[in-house]
Formats: C-alpha cells, sequence, structure tokens
C-alpha cells in the first residue's frame, strides 16, 4: 500500500500486547504517524509505560490545532 502523509492522523489504532516486543514498537510507529493509541496489555505497568511514551511522541507530532480535534 502507498503511503498517504497524514493518513493515522484522527484514527483510533488497538494494539494488544502493547507493553514490549513488536506491540510496543508498532504503538510507538502509530504514535510518530498520528494516530490514537489504545494499548491492550496484561502488564499493566508496562502498558502504562509504553502509553507514556506514546503520549510524549503523540505531543510532539501533533500540532495545536490537531490536538483540538
Amino acid at each position: 500500500m502507498a503511503r498517504t502523509p497524514n493518513y493515522f492522523i484522527g484514527k483510533t489504532i488497538i494494539i494488544t500486547g502493547a507493553a514490549s516486543g513488536i506491540g510496543r514498537a508498532t504503538a510507538l510507529i502509530f504514535a510518530r504517524e498520528g494516530a490514537n493509541v489504545v494499548c491492550a496489555e496484561i502488564n499493566e505497568k508496562g502498558a502504562d509505560e509504553t502509553a507514556a511514551e506514546v503520549n510524549v511522541i503523540t505531543l510532539s507530532v501533533r500540532s495545536p490545532t490537531q490536538l483540538a480535534l
């Protein structure tokens, strides 16, 4: 699939296994692409750590108008 700029901005992605490995990497990639990321994981501490990192990335990627959406 060809990459479309801003395709994931404002879309919500649910990532299972977000505390480590492929799940964590996927969550961080989608955050960099501007998606709203939901981290699902049985390891609560790991999910919280990934979610915190996702929040930092999301705030640095989005413009103030995008954050108002």
